[in-house]
């Protein structure tokens, strides 16, 4: 399965792409909870090995609670949804969203087109 783990540049690396990657290729395998907490995990990892690297290779300057700050624990789920026949989006969202969450995610949303839609309607603007 990580055929290409021996020439992964971890600089490089587009981790959001490799977990949306990683969660596609486990479904059914593992639980929600097991594969979120295995990302969890993954997204530290990189980050205190990114810190040591920035440190010079020295464990001591490297600050574990800062990276462990960094990594969400929230339990999340990644949905891929088809905005247009050449787009697919990856949503990250947690998964006890609630609905007045959902309501602010929509309003976000409605707010970002910068075109008129396929009517000739406006749609709004950012600016």
């Amino acid at each position: 399965m990580l055929e290409w783990a021996d020439t992964l540049d971890i600089d490089t690396l587009d981790l959001n792409t490799a977990t949306c990657q990683y969660r596609a290729a486990t479904v059914g395998e593992y639980t929600t909870h097991t594969r979120n907490t295995y990302v969890a995990n993954a997204r530290r990892a990189i980050t205190v090995f990114l810190d040591w690297v920035d440190s010079g290779f020295d464990w001591q300057a490297v600050n574990v609670g800062r990276a462990a700050e960094r990594t969400p624990t929230i339990a999340e789920e990644w949905y891929r949804f088809p905005l247009r026949t050449d787009i697919v989006i990856t949503l990250r969202l947690p998964t006890d969203l609630t609905t007045a969450e959902a309501a602010r995610l929509t309003a976000f949303i409605t707010a970002l087109p910068t075109h008129h839609d396929d009517a000739g309607e406006p749609t709004p603007s950012n600016g």
